[in-house]
């Protein structure tokens, strides 16, 4: 979380510069403030990155924290997307959660959901996803670090780098 919260420290231009962080949510919680991210306004932002780390399963449900599982497109990108002061601005979301019970190692998914949104999940369809207890997440460590190391670089080269890197420590 610290490597996370120090990658926005270097990038914003205002003091807290709309950065919230939220933890442990419960299923209402969540679809709570997606209902508030769904009506704020975001007119004065030039992007908008979500980052959801937690337990998950098949068809990209995340656990909340009263073990209910929420969708990611239905309760998460439906909810962005519907919000007129985010037309048309970089939507990026970051989901380091399992999609499923399969093992494979340091595998990273990336899609573009929409023309201006693109997501990026730490496995694949079906798979678990690792996060050390001492370490943390290899996929958030990566990725936050190829974005201080390489911030010249367009969202494709920066996917193509991630996945090279996971390929490498397999």
């Amino acid at each position: 979380m610290e490597k996370i919260k120090g990658f926005f420290d270097l990038y914003r231009t205002e003091p807290n510069g709309g950065l919230e962080v939220h933890d442990n949510l419960t299923l209402r919680q969540v679809r709570q403030l997606m209902d508030t991210v769904s009506q704020k306004d975001f007119s004065h932002c030039s992007c908008l990155i979500v980052i959801i780390m937690s337990h998950g399963d098949q068809d990209d449900t995340i656990l909340a924290q009263d073990d209910k599982h929420y969708s990611l497109h239905e309760d998460v990108l439906e909810k962005v997307a519907i919000n007129v002061t985010l037309a048309n601005k970089p939507k990026l979301f970051i989901v380091n959660a399992c999609r499923g019970s399969a093992v494979v190692t340091d595998a990273v998914t990336f899609r573009f959901d929409n023309s201006d949104m693109v997501i990026f999940q730490s496995t694949y369809e079906g798979h678990v996803s690792y996060r050390s207890t001492v370490s943390g997440s290899f996929f958030l460590q990566e990725f936050f670090d190829l974005l201080r190391e390489n911030d010249h670089l367009n969202i494709c080269e920066l996917s193509t780098m991630l996945n090279s890197r996971a390929v490498e420590r397999r």
